[in-house]
């Protein structure tokens, strides 16, 4: 397995965070103002030195593709058991599981229009990574449009000082969606992203990404051009005039081609110096496609200057928090932050060359790993802080839709640790208001009480100062509809989920699920008495972490059956015969303790089944196939 070329310690875990916040800085501040023209932003909002988003009525923090693919498709080095040596194929079948079609990750501009669209459809009709994504099949227009540079920030974060690995694994990424100079692009930003590690000269940079991609193509020649405008213009605005003379998207069809955005960013980079703000400002005043532009200065720039890039000025970091929602159908994940997400990161590379974790098993969920972070916990208007765990009622989505579970249940405990003297209560908070624990000195507890089926959309602290916060181990909680028109805080892929009770879920074909839970949940029981009005497939889930991974229990009207789901593969553990009836209710469990699974159908148990106890470990839910199905009194219980 390859060595790091820099140690991944706890200098290289910071280098990593900075980059994050770098990523998610610039598409928070590029974002409402996407696809504007130059001359649109100077008239309405002048030189852009700051957050925009009040100015223009948008939320700050939102769901955005830039973000969520970025830190979704390099999941597949750990889930593909593969580590670094993970291929287009395997990071294909990542896209196929976490993304739910129409709904997250990407943009669904259609068929043959939007690339990452094109390619997911070409993914689900079997077409294997790279060739999803190539220009036989796509043609040149859709496969050299930008996705490819936008989502390849994680990966050259994986081999901090290794640009020649960087730019192999993001050839590898890109190519499940793009082909050609979109490739070359990505291929280039990953090389100096991560030889930003051990260097800080942008112009060095730039001839190390240029060693990795064909040096008479098309993005070589556009880094000449940049380099030799940069050398003889007064300003960086006579350059973007050279950019929009040569490489404006009249000359690169498409909706949002790479090559007018890679220019943009090279601008940037060689005219802002190795400044973050100055960066920020010229990348975002230039225009195009100003969210994933200033994302791809912004990581580089944090990857090469660390925290120290966000200083001197401006507060870049303050009105952030963090905060980043990641809408996959991993629901339980939704609600991150910057800090989680470089540790994840962090130890993904670790686990890639065997090395121990840096944040040994234990270590609370927020435990502020870094100089300044605030892992997503803001001030409240009542003096206290809270944390977001799910989306608020009626809340305002942005452009995509936010797909989510909760963090945190019912029957769950929380604990936090305090600094200092002083007392403190915690409180989580739903849609029906707060409910809170004791009030105690160095640490305060709760368990987190019966919600009556609503979501726990946020955990937080009452007086005191917080250290640290962490809860785990399996809910005990019924899932019920709370009533008319209040969520209950599903995840749902079905045709129609109906909040009643019991409730009504229907798939018009193929297959779709409904999920609760994280991928942390283990040991335990989950239960519900199924009614099938219609249908080809109906049951329960367990141990789900993906669109096509979970184990379930499965009934088609004549026999019931565990299985495992494994991305394509589907293997039966125990199956037994069972008659069942359209409208006639019966009562399905699911036990898993250890290595140990158990199905039960109406007090009737399966002939049991073993798996590893990781693939035992996952969120529950529903799954139909061609189906209408009631369901009640849902629950889900810990195993002792």
């Amino acid at each position: 397995m390859p060595q790091s070329a820099v140690p991944l310690d706890h200098a290289y875990a910071e280098r990593v965070y900075a980059g994050v916040l770098g990523k998610i800085i610039g598409v928070y501040l590029g974002r409402p103002f996407e696809q504007w023209s130059h001359t649109a932003i100077q008239d309405r909002l002048g030189e852009i030195r700051g957050y925009v988003h009040d100015r223009l009525g948008q939320p700050l923090i939102v769901v955005d593709d830039d973000i969520t693919g970025t830190f979704t498709f390099v999941r597949a080095v750990v889930d593909s058991g593969k580590g670094l040596d993970v291929q287009s194929q395997d990071i294909g079948e990542t896209w196929l599981d976490y993304t739910v079609e129409g709904k997250s990750i990407f943009w669904w501009g259609g068929f043959g229009r939007s690339t990452e669209h094109t390619a997911y459809m070409r993914l689900k009709a079997g077409y294997p990574a790279p060739e999803s994504g190539s220009i036989a099949l796509n043609g040149k227009v859709v496969a050299e449009q930008i996705g490819a540079q936008i989502f390849i920030d994680a990966w050259p974060m994986l081999c901090p000082g290794d640009p020649a690995l960087a730019a192999d694994l993001a050839r590898r990424a890109a190519s499940v969606s793009h082909d050609g100079v979109a490739v070359d692009a990505a291929c280039l930003i990953a090389a100096m992203e991560a030889q930003a590690f051990v260097e800080s000269d942008i112009d060095k940079l730039l001839d190390t990404g240029l060693q990795f991609i064909p040096k008479d193509g098309t993005i070589a020649r556009l880094v000449r051009n940049i380099r030799y405008w940069r050398s003889v213009d007064k300003n960086w605005r006579a350059t973007l005039a050279r950019i929009h003379e040569k490489y404006s998207y009249a000359q690169w069809p498409g909706d949002c081609h790479v090559v007018p955005n890679h220019a943009v960013v090279l601008m940037a980079l060689l005219w802002g110096d190795g400044d973050f703000s100055e960066s920020m400002l010229v990348v975002n005043t230039a225009g195009y496609d100003t969210d994933c532009n200033s994302g791809n200065v912004g990581c580089l720039l944090g990857l090469l200057g660390g925290l120290a890039a966000f200083e001197g000025g401006y507060d870049w970091r303050g009105p952030v928090a963090d905060r980043m929602v990641v809408s996959t159908a991993d629901g339980g994940s939704a609600y991150t932050d910057a800090a989680t997400t470089a540790q994840q990161i962090v130890e993904t590379a670790r686990w890639s060359r065997g090395l121990p974790p840096l944040w040994p098993i234990g270590t609370p969920k927020f435990s502020f790993p870094f100089t300044g972070c605030a892992q997503g916990f803001m001030p409240t208007h009542d003096g206290n802080v809270e944390r977001q765990l799910y989306p608020e009622p009626n809340s305002h989505k942005g452009g995509y839709e936010t797909l989510a579970t909760s963090m945190l249940y019912p029957g769950q405990a929380v604990t936090a640790q305090l600094e200092g003297e002083g007392t403190a209560r915690l409180y989580v908070r739903t849609s029906a208001g707060r409910h809170y624990g004791l009030r105690s000195e160095g640490a305060a507890t709760m368990v987190v009480p019966d919600t009556g089926g609503r979501p726990v959309l946020a955990v937080g602290l009452e007086g005191g100062k917080l250290a640290s916060m962490d809860w785990g181990g399996t809910p005990e909680t019924w899932f019920r509809a709370p009533g008319p028109g209040i969520d209950s805080g599903w995840l749902s892929t079905l045709d129609q989920f109906h909040e009643s009770d019991p409730y009504q879920l229907v798939q018009d074909e193929g297959e779709g699920l409904a999920v609760q839970g994280t991928s942390e949940w283990s040991d335990l029981a989950w239960e519900a008495t199924l009614t099938p009005a219609l249908g080809s497939c109906w049951g329960l889930i367990v141990a789900y972490k993906g669109l096509r991974r979970w184990v379930g229990l499965l009934a088609d009207g004549s026999s019931i059956r565990l299985v495992r789901r494994h991305y394509g593969e589907e293997k039966v553990l125990s199956e037994m015969p069972l008659e069942w009836l359209c409208n006639e209710p019966k009562k399905l469990r699911i036990e898993t303790k250890a290595h140990v699974l158990v199905g039960i159908v109406d007090g009737k148990d399966l002939p049991r089944a073993e798996l590893a106890p990781h693939e035992l470990r996952g969120a529950v839910g529903i799954l139909l196939r061609q189906s209408r199905v009631w369901a009640s009194e849902a629950q889900v219980s810990p195993q002792s």
